[in-house]
């Protein structure tokens, strides 16, 4: 019988014929073997060795085959060609299964960590090539990440078997955006100072202000007065209970206070005359509030007001200026008391409209603390008697003459005044 020489050709895998004719495949995968196709040949082919390695699964009696790989170890792949003539030939070869690598990555630290650090994962073994899923640029046994995701790395052997890794997850779980306000920017008044910061997780447990790197103090929110203007540096360092901190620096400007100050005329004040006009003599205010006895009267630059009630009266005015920065200052100014009584000498009661009644008139009459009215005849008795300062004696049951009348007050600052005099009375 004739024969001929043929050649098995492995589909696309042809350059991992070794020296030794083994050809190199990896466990787990179908792979078509082929020869040359003759017009009217015959082949068959046969798996020498275990038959556990490898399987035929479709193809046998043609010049094509596709064959399963089923395990690790060693066969002879054979085929034999009939052609036309029969004539025949065979080849073989010898084809090694290598198990898949089984790479193993683990940290090389905690896989939590805050925002801004990182942790290394490793690959246990070199292998020919060793790529990252989140960086696919990357042919390394180590890696740094500092991003939260999953990473496992993709081996390839030297054999060109392929392979995933376990998987670890890295959580950068805590963000911390530091941040804080503040409600001034005046000397020598309280500013407060509020922690705006924000965290993706875990809770603030520690929250450390410092100011011009002298002052530390803690507290979510704090009051610090300045005793200087000028530039101030503030910082604010937040911590969380998974023991992660950030902190924050800001440089803010604070300003001078303007000078408040008045005056006002007249400089003596009585319940005469008690118009007093008040003056602005601050420098530049842009807000101007004026109070009396802790009531705001005025808004307006300079201002005009009645210190109608006899004593003391406290007098403040207020300016904000446009830095928002204030001052006060708080003047007494005394109201005199200027008593004010007047008896007419006569009157006639006969109901013309004219004169009809007698009885003082004076002025802030309301505010006596007492007041007592009485009207005698000539005899020395009482035909008329009030402690209303709004009764006045009309004259009725008594004849025409001249009557004696007392008055007897407490004013309103508690003075006893007494007062007596005649009226004629005629109708």
């Amino acid at each position: 019988m004739r024969r001929f020489i043929l050649t098995i050709l492995l589909i696309f895998i042809i350059s991992n014929v070794s020296a030794q004719d083994y050809i190199h495949l990896c466990v787990g995968y179908d792979k078509e073997f082929g020869v040359p196709f003759t017009n009217g040949s015959a082949y068959n082919w046969q798996i020498k060795g275990d038959n556990n390695i490898a399987i035929i699964t479709s193809g046998n009696g043609t010049n094509d085959i596709k064959i399963d790989l089923n395990s690790f170890g060693v066969f002879q792949l054979f085929v034999e060609e009939i052609n036309i003539y029969g004539c025949i030939g065979y080849d073989s070869v010898f084809v090694k299964i290598h198990d898949l690598p089984t790479p193993v990555i683990f940290a090389n630290g905690p896989t939590t960590f805050c925002d801004g650090g990182s942790v290394s994962l490793e690959v246990d073994s070199i292998y020919e090539n060793m790529i990252w899923n989140n960086y696919l640029g990357t042919n390394s046994q180590q890696l740094n990440v500092d991003s939260t995701a999953s990473y496992f790395v993709t081996v390839t052997d030297e054999y060109g078997c392929t392979n995933n890794s376990n998987s670890i997850f890295v959580s950068s779980n805590n963000i911390i955006l530091p941040d804080f306000s503040y409600d001034g920017f005046c000397v020598k008044n309280p500013i407060n100072f509020f922690n705006n910061s924000t965290t993706s997780d875990g809770d603030f447990i520690s929250t450390l202000w410092s100011v011009d790197s002298t002052n530390f103090l803690f507290g979510d929110t704090i009051a610090f007065t300045f005793s200087e203007a000028g530039l101030h540096t503030i910082s604010l360092n937040v911590s969380t209970n998974n023991n992660c901190q950030d902190s924050i620096t800001k440089v803010i400007n604070i300003n001078e206070n303007p000078i408040a100050d008045f005056s006002y005329s007249p400089i003596t004040v009585s319940n005469l005359e008690p118009v007093v006009t008040f003056f602005t003599t601050s420098i530049n205010p842009y807000i101007v509030k004026w109070f009396v006895n802790d009531s705001i009267f005025s808004y307006d630059i300079n201002s005009s007001y009645s210190l109608n009630n006899p004593g003391i009266s406290t007098i403040m005015l207020l300016v904000e200026d446009s830095n928002r920065c204030i001052d006060s200052i708080t003047k007494q100014i005394i109201t005199y008391y200027d008593f004010i009584l007047y008896m007419p000498t006569s009157f006639s009661p006969n109901n013309d409209g004219i004169n009809d009644s007698f009885g003082p008139k004076g002025l802030r009459m309301d505010h006596y603390k007492a007041y007592e009215f009485e009207i005698f005849n000539r005899w020395g008795d009482i035909v008329f008697k009030t402690f209303d300062v709004n009764v006045n004696w009309n004259g009725d049951g008594v004849q025409d003459g001249i009557y004696n009348w007392t008055i007897n007050i407490v004013d309103e600052l508690g003075k006893l005044r007494i007062k007596s005099g005649e009226v004629t009375l005629f109708r």
